[in-house]
Order: structure tokens, then C-alpha cells, then sequence
């Protein structure tokens, strides 16, 4: 009689690889809910935050949403580190570079037209416009792109191949 030893692990198997990526997927779609349910907080500035660099939306709503880019960028590398780690950091390096150029555009874009209509006296919060500009581009995740391919370059550094039938681990 021959003894077959039982895995530990059932990474291997199937079903409960299928099942550990839908636990995967319903925790990401609960972690985008609790994301956009930050908009309902009750908490109201008396206010608008306002100053020569512009105007803010309301507070909940932009914290909204820049939660949630996090959360589709997160679970996007999530992704793509069960389905190929070795991808994890030049993907990341492409993200978080392209990100760079967006932001360093917007800004050499935006800042100087903002600059040749404020009085002299104002052009020291320059900073604080960029912080503006980047708090409110909410259409296009650059600050979230940035850390997001940033941390992928980081933990990519620890994790070495692919899964997939007939590809080593």
C-alpha cells in the first residue's frame, strides 16, 4: 500500500483558489463602499475652505473619492499579484512614472497662468495652490496612481513568479 501525503496548502486546488479570490473580491467591494460612505459623515464646515489658491468641495465628498481611487488602484495590483507577482514592480515603476508626468504636466500647465493673475504679494502660497490642484483633480488618480505604483515597486521587490497551469511559482 502506498501513502499519499496531503498538501498543507491547497493553493493548488481550484476550488478554493476560486474561492479565496471571491472572498478577495468581496472584501475589495466592501472596502469601495466604506470608501464612498465617507461622503454621508455628517460634518459641515460652516465654510468652504477658501483662499486665493481657489475654492474646495465639500470635505466628505473629495475625501470620497480619493478613498475610492485607492481602494480600484489597491485592488487592481491586488489582482495582478495573485496573477503574476513578478509583474508586481515594473508595473508598478510604469505606474508610478506616468503618474510623475501627469502631476509635474498639471502643474507646469496650471501654476503659471495662476501666477500672472495673483498680486505679487499672494505668489508666496503657490505651495498651497498645488496642494489644491492635486486635492481636487479627482478625474484622473495621479496622487493615488503615484502611491499606489510607489508601494508596488516597494513590495514587488519581495515576490518572485507567476501562477497559472504549467507556469513555476
Amino acid at each position: 500500500m502506498s501513502v499519499e501525503t496531503i498538501p498543507t496548502t491547497c493553493e493548488s486546488c481550484p476550488r478554493h483558489r476560486a474561492g479565496q479570490a471571491l472572498i478577495g473580491v468581496v472584501g475589495w467591494l466592501i472596502a469601495a463602499f466604506a470608501a464612498v460612505s465617507v461622503s454621508i459623515i455628517p460634518y459641515d464646515f460652516e465654510e468652504s475652505i477658501c483662499g486665493v489658491w481657489g475654492c474646495f468641495p465639500p470635505i466628505q465628498a473629495l475625501v470620497s473619492i480619493h478613498l475610492l481611487w485607492f481602494v480600484v488602484l489597491a485592488a487592481g495590483f491586488w489582482g495582478l499579484r495573485r496573477a503574476c507577482p513578478r509583474l508586481v514592480r515594473p508595473v508598478g515603476f510604469i505606474v508610478a512614472a506616468f503618474a510623475s508626468v501627469a502631476i509635474s504636466l498639471m502643474i507646469a500647465d496650471d501654476l503659471p497662468h495662476w501666477l500672472e493673475y495673483l498680486p505679487a504679494g499672494d505668489r508666496h502660497v503657490w505651495p498651497k495652490r498645488v496642494g489644491y490642484l492635486l486635492a481636487t483633480h479627482t478625474d484622473v488618480p495621479m496622487v493615488q496612481s503615484w502611491i499606489a505604483g510607489i508601494s508596488a515597486v516597494i513590495v514587488g521587490r519581495r515576490v518572485r513568479g507567476c501562477r497559472g497551469p504549467g507556469i513555476p511559482s
